[in-house]
């Protein structure tokens, strides 16, 4: 009997060990799915307030393009006017700088060292899904206090502040204009003529550590790819 005893004993205890071994793995497992489950509440709330982030950016980027295209618009028709009232010296002289200007077409020198990091034209963002964004030039990322340089001889034609863009100069080849945009500090004046290569500012630094330029190239008012004019690397 006492042997009877202690067996069913034994095995009381052990399937008591048994039941409380069971309940603390439920327990570190509800414990691990608790901390998952946090995690992963973290993790939306920080992809949600990202995405609202980079909504703004794209939607500050739009606002500030849309400033940037109004003020080039202006511009340009007021180069058309000085054109059409210049002497036939000047008009021979902008025919020329424009028939040099397109004999560089990929040959040009890039405006400061580095790597494009947004093409030209339409492209889908690259973390938002079914938002689509529109580059009108090129950014080309580089050093933080990179000299920007002057693409081709030409004429300083505007020299301005834009939200969302910094500082912006604009430099008239003939027919074409290019645009160099998000520069900290401007070396130009409006009306100055410049040479190939010529420091026309510094590029601006973002708070992230960025460095980013923006160019764009025209003829008239049609926006060009400018990759198709810088030379290849």
């Amino acid at each position: 009997v006492t042997k009877e005893l202690n067996d069913q004993r034994s095995k009381v205890e052990a399937k008591r060990a048994e039941q409380q071994r069971l309940l603390n793995q439920q327990v570190r497992e509800s414990r691990k799915l608790a901390r998952s489950k946090k995690k992963q509440s973290n993790l939306v709330a920080q992809l949600t307030k990202k995405e609202r982030q980079l909504r703004k950016e794209v939607d500050n980027r739009k606002a500030a393009n849309r400033r940037l295209n109004t003020l080039i618009a202006k511009i340009i028709e007021d180069e058309v006017k000085k054109s059409s009232t210049a002497s036939s010296a000047v008009a021979a002289s902008e025919a020329e700088l424009t028939r040099l200007f397109e004999s560089n077409k990929n040959k040009l020198n890039w405006p400061v060292p580095g790597f494009i990091t947004s093409p030209f034209g339409k492209q889908r963002h690259p973390v938002l899904k079914r938002v689509t964004i529109i580059n009108d030039g090129v950014d080309i990322q580089t050093e933080k206090g990179s000299k920007v340089k002057a693409v081709f001889d030409g004429q300083v034609t505007m020299i301005a502040p834009v939200a969302g863009k910094n500082n912006i100069v604009m430099i008239r080849h003939g027919d074409y204009i290019t645009i160099y945009a998000r520069l900290k500090t401007v070396n130009v004046k409006s009306g100055q003529r410049v040479k190939a290569n010529d420091i026309i500012g510094e590029v601006f630094t973002d708070r992230e550590g960025k460095s980013e330029l923006e160019f764009q190239v025209y003829k008239g008012t049609t926006k060009l790819n400018p990759e198709n004019w810088l030379a290849m690397k």
